[in-house]
Formats: structure tokens, C-alpha cells, sequence
């Protein structure tokens, strides 16, 4: 994947991407945006002062309509699974 990336070419300012470029860009939004456990994950990988610009990108970006009950869902799943992960689980055994 990040040699995908690093190959592809540099879009010149002022020119729009094509529509290939659009549609992969959309699929990756839409992607980070339904399943929220990879921005999760990625969170573990930033430190403090980073993740709380990430998360503030992705709360505004990936789930910023407030009166959907859908992102609110997504974003609350998100925090979660951030949670659990930072989090881990221990049991109690007696």
C-alpha cells in the first residue's frame, strides 16, 4: 500500500485529480468513516500531542453531522474501541 502511494504522482496546484484519484480518495473516506476501529488504531500510533489533532480532524471531517444519529453511532464506536485499546481489559479472578 505505501509503495502504491508513493508511487503515484504528485498533484500540480490549481488541477484537479481524476476521477480514478476521486473515487479512491471517496472509497477511503467512506471506508475510515464506517469502520471506525482503524482510526482507532491509528491513534495508538501517534503520541499524546498528535492525537489530539487527529482526533479533532476526524470528529469534524469523518463524522461532523452532529444530528445524525448514524455518525454519532460511528463516533461513539470510535472512542470506544480507542478506550479498549488504550485500556486493556483485566479480569478479576478469585
Amino acid at each position: 500500500m505505501a509503495g502504491h502511494l508513493e508511487g503515484s504522482s504528485e498533484i500540480q496546484e490549481g488541477s484537479f485529480p481524476n476521477d480514478e484519484k476521486m473515487q479512491k480518495y471517496g472509497n477511503l473516506l467512506f471506508l475510515l468513516q464506517s469502520e471506525p476501529r482503524h482510526i482507532a488504531h491509528l491513534c495508538r500510533l501517534v503520541n499524546m500531542a498528535e492525537c489530539d489533532s487527529l482526533l479533532q480532524t476526524v470528529m469534524f471531517t469523518l463524522y461532523g453531522n452532529q444530528y445524525e444519529s448514524r455518525e454519532e453511532h460511528l463516533l461513539l464506536t470510535m472512542f470506544q474501541v480507542c478506550t479498549a485499546i488504550s485500556v486493556p481489559y483485566t479480569s478479576k479472578t478469585n
